[in-house]
């Protein structure tokens, strides 16, 4: 086949940062993502798309390439199963008929209730985050990264991980300094604070996830 035209040059990176940001609902992962790729806030965050999003980051003389997937669903609401299914051969799904709102639940008990290393094809980084005017989002964190590790066992991966408080301009804080620092020893994960609203600590968190992915041979 022949293309009139110079070939589009193909950009070599160092390294492909692929992050996934998971959390409870409402935390302010939407407004990272528009605060970060966008240089947006938005009090009330439209809906994003489930794919990833791209910006380049020049790290000294290296060039990479962050990706961004949202995980937007409550990680609380995301059982494990796979106990559930010791013996059994066969499944039933039911719905009712009449009620539309039955067959939304249904779809996404399908595909979000069932296991989460898929979610971790290709990842390479992980950004836990959770509202520090909300104490229960924090409250889950635990299970929610006890799930993602566990899921990074079974896929043997190398993932750099980050924990991230949002909305660090809030007044009305619920959650303990001293609980926050206490979680972060207790995996061995970094801790940002974030204000999207601000815009204070959003670059740094980014890059130092792009750093990190980047010297993951090397630490991890």
């Amino acid at each position: 086949m022949y293309c009139k035209g110079k070939p589009k040059k193909v950009k070599a990176y160092h390294e492909i940062a692929q992050i996934l940001l998971v959390g409870e609902s409402g935390v302010g992962k939407k407004n990272l993502y528009y605060r970060y790729f966008s240089d947006e806030f938005y009090d009330s965050p439209r809906g994003i798309p489930f794919y990833g999003k791209e910006k380049e980051i020049r790290m000294s003389k290296k060039l990479v390439l962050l990706m961004l997937w949202i995980e937007d669903h409550n990680i609380s609401n995301r059982i494990d199963i796979t106990s559930s299914l010791d013996l059994k051969n066969g499944i039933i799904f039911a719905f009712d008929l009449s009620n539309y709102a039955s067959t939304i639940k249904f779809s996404k008990i399908i595909i979000f209730k069932i296991d989460i290393t898929s979610s971790l094809d290709l990842k390479n980084g992980i950004i836990f985050a959770f509202d520090l005017s909300n104490y229960a989002s924090f409250n889950n964190l635990h299970t929610c990264i006890e799930t993602y590790n566990d899921a990074i066992k079974r896929k043997k991966k190398k993932i750099a991980r980050t924990i991230v408080g949002c909305k660090c301009d809030l007044y009305q804080k619920e959650v303990p300094h001293e609980a926050i620092l206490k979680l972060s020893e207790y995996y061995n994960i970094p801790y940002f604070e974030v204000s999207c609203k601000e815009n204070t600590g959003v670059v740094e968190l980014f890059t130092s996830m792009a750093q990190r992915i980047l010297d993951l041979n090397i630490k991890y």
